[in-house]
This record gives C-alpha cells, sequence and structure tokens, in this order.
C-alpha cells in the first residue's frame, strides 16, 4: 500500500467535516409546492427559502451534485481509514488513528494514552519521518 503524507491524512479531517456538511445540505434540499412558489428546506433544520417559479431540473442537478461529491468523499475516507489500520498495531498505529481518524488533539489523545501532549507529538513527528526515509 503507497505511504500517506501528513498533509494527506490531516486533509482527511477535512473531508470528514466537509462530508458532513454536504450531507447536511443534502438533506436540507427538500422541496415543498405551495401554489406557484416552492419552499426549500426544513424549517426545523434550517432556514426556509421561497422560490417563485421554482426550477425542479436546478434542484435536482444540485442534489446529483451533492450525492457525487458525498460518494466521492466517503471513498477518499475510506482509503485513509484503511492505510491507518493497515499500520501495525500498537501505541503509534493508535494514535495515529485518534488523531486522524477520529480528529482528536494531541492534547486529549495524552489524556487517553497517559503520555504528555510533547510525547505525543514526538510520536507523530518521528512516524512521518520514519516513513518518509
Amino acid at each position: 500500500m503507497q505511504e500517506m503524507t501528513r498533509e494527506e491524512l490531516e486533509l482527511n479531517l477535512v473531508r470528514k467535516r466537509e462530508l458532513n456538511n454536504k450531507i447536511k445540505r443534502l438533506e436540507n434540499l427538500r422541496v415543498e409546492y405551495v401554489g406557484d412558489t416552492a419552499r426549500v428546506g426544513d424549517a426545523r433544520k434550517g432556514p426556509i427559502v421561497k422560490i417563485q417559479g421554482y426550477n425542479s431540473e436546478a434542484v435536482d442537478r444540485r442534489a446529483a451534485e451533492l450525492k457525487e461529491r458525498i460518494l466521492e468523499l466517503e471513498e477518499s475516507i475510506e482509503k485513509t481509514e484503511q492505510w491507518i489500520t493497515g499500520l501495525p498495531e500498537g501505541d503509534e498505529r493508535n494514535i495515529l488513528e485518534m488523531r486522524f481518524v477520529d480528529g482528536m488533539t494531541h492534547k486529549s489523545i495524552a489524556a487517553h494514552m497517559g503520555y504528555s501532549r510533547s510525547r505525543v507529538t514526538q510520536i507523530i513527528n518521528d512516524f512521518f519521518k520514519k516513513i518518509k526515509d
């Protein structure tokens, strides 16, 4: 399996946030007809937008775009997480998993593992130095 860089692993956290955002946006893409006006959204989950002369093709196209991006993000996240879980078992892998899969801070990882925050940082930095060589 191809090695990943620190930047690629950090990007996994960004992708997870984007995935959650896209899922919420897709859920809010609901249309309710009220006369010749369409209401888009769910008042319980966010603002309602009234659209005069509703264009169902545009909403359907946006939904398809969101679904496509969601699939791309899910595949990328899965690839990254499989790479991490393919590492040898041990504290190093556990720390990388907590940081780049679960999104935990160095401080919270340290508290969970019984290390200092600086030790967690050192383990992560040493890992990337090791795979770079």
